[in-house]
């Protein structure tokens, strides 16, 4: 990715993503918010943060984990 990812995900979760954070590789919080579960989508822009690798966390509105995915931003 570069500027931008894109995050999408499907009406069959039992309770959609109502919070999203980033972190990068030594944990720290690079970036977090709020989602419009009804939405099913949302964007991050990233062209504030330096090329690398980092986490992306999906929590319901519960705070439990509902998926999470290791992605490169590189320009």
């Amino acid at each position: 990715m570069r500027d931008q990812l894109n995050i999408a995900w499907h009406g069959g979760l039992s309770l959609p993503p109502a919070r999203i954070a980033i972190h990068d590789l030594t944990g720290r919080l690079v970036a977090s918010g709020a989602t419009d579960p009804s939405v099913g989508a949302a964007i991050w822009h990233a062209d504030a943060v330096a090329d690398g690798t980092y986490f992306l966390t999906l929590y319901d509105r519960n705070g439990v984990v509902v998926a999470s995915r290791l992605f490169s931003k590189q320009e």
